[in-house]
Formats: C-alpha cells, structure tokens, sequence
C-alpha cells in the first residue's frame, strides 16, 4: 500500500531567521506548518554581520540569550571620509544566528511545528488546490513528496524556489554586497562595542 502524502497548510524552505520567524508567527495561527532546510545543524550556517536597533528585542520578543553583542556607536568609513556616532548606552545588538534560529523554531515546534534539517527542495508542480513539493534527505539521497497549500521562499538571496534556473527575474530590483572582514585581535579589541561599515 501506498504511503499517504503528507499535508501541510505551509511549507517554508530555508530555515534563517526570516524562515524561522515566519514559522513562529504561523504556527502561532494554528497552521500546520513544516519548515525544511539544507543544512542538518544550525552551527553550519552561523553567520551574523548585520546590527540590529534594540527595539527589535522587544518588538519580536526575543530573549536575551540570542544576542551576540551590544553596540553604542556606529562607524562608517567611505574612500573620501569617516563618521562614527557614539551613545553612553547601548544602541543595538547582533545576533547570534545559531541561537536566534534554535529560539524561533522551538518557540514554532512548541505550538506543532515540524522541522526537517539537512532535506534539500527538489522541485514543485501544481497538484489540483495544492502543491505537490519534492525534497531529498541530503544523508541518505531519498526523495519524498509532501502537500502545501502555501510555499514560502525563505532561501535569501538564491531564491531557489521563485528562481530555480536562476535566470532574470523581475523581482530583483538590485543588488547588494556584504562583506565579513576578519580582523585580527587587537583590531577587533579596539573598537568592542561599534558597529562598523566600510
């Protein structure tokens, strides 16, 4: 006998903090919810360069248990000029991205959320009202097919659902870089607590 396909209300693929945020605020609706991401270990994807103001602690409700570190003042170097603002408190925070991802999806896996780590999303076709969505365990290359009534992309900026074959597409507007520079430790010392950009 055949196994019976599992059905989602939605499926998030890509499980950063914009995934997991949204599994948070959905399964806080009741929804049935599964979220699936590439890697098996959140540690495999700890990236955080971004500053945040402090009002986001509060406005998401976040502990401060998924904070990296504080900073009061900002810095930003252009080839021609540099301008730093500096606060007597603190200002804003940086996330630590392992922490902040595990916080929002036990907050989602509290209220039923189903996660699925280390599955990669294969494909999708329409399937009458639903979506019939292929994913691949990456341990073992197994393929299995689920049902949503909602897909949500939360890849970032590969956007591996809307854009597959990644050709021009027209919700790209612009382009953006980011760079992580390592610094070595008297650097890094020197300014503890500023945000900086160059």
């Amino acid at each position: 006998m055949k196994n019976k396909i599992k059905k989602y209300d939605v499926v998030i693929i890509g499980a950063g903090p914009a995934g997991c945020q949204c599994a948070r605020m959905l399964a806080d609706k009741k929804l049935k919810i599964l979220i699936v991401d590439q890697f098996k270990d959140f540690n495999d994807n700890d990236f955080s360069s971004a500053g945040s103001p402090l009002e986001i602690l509060n406005e998401f409700n976040l502990p401060e248990s998924v904070i990296g570190s504080v900073w009061n003042e900002l810095k930003i170097y252009t080839s021609k000029t540099a301008n730093s603002w500096l606060s007597d408190k603190p200002l804003g925070v940086v996330f630590d991205f392992t922490k902040l991802k595990q916080f929002l999806l036990s907050e989602a896996k509290k209220k039923g959320c189903e996660i699925r780590l280390g599955y990669r999303f294969l494909e999708y076709e329409l399937n009458d009202n639903d979506l019939l969505i292929t994913i691949e365990n990456l341990h073992n290359s197994e393929k299995s097919k689920i049902l949503s009534t909602i897909l949500v992309d939360a890849t970032g900026p590969s956007r591996a659902i809307i854009n597959p074959k990644k050709e021009n597409c027209r919700l790209i507007n612009a382009v953006g870089l980011e760079y992580l520079i390592k610094a070595p430790k008297d650097i890094q010392n020197y300014f503890p607590n500023a945000l900086q950009f160059f």
